[in-house]
């Protein structure tokens, strides 16, 4: 886990670091979400 106590960026810009986590999760999420949605449609349309 990350430590959340770090200082933060001047600027408040996120770091590169912080950047590539959020765009990695993003894009499990929406490929968690498109198999998901994928899955239930051919689940009704088989039905």
């Amino acid at each position: 886990m990350p430590d959340r106590n770090l200082p933060q960026p001047p600027h408040g810009k996120p770091s590169n670091e912080a950047i590539k986590l959020l765009s990695d999760l993003f894009f499990l999420k929406a490929t968690l979400c498109l198999r998901c949605d994928t899955y239930i449609k051919t689940t009704i349309q088989s039905e």
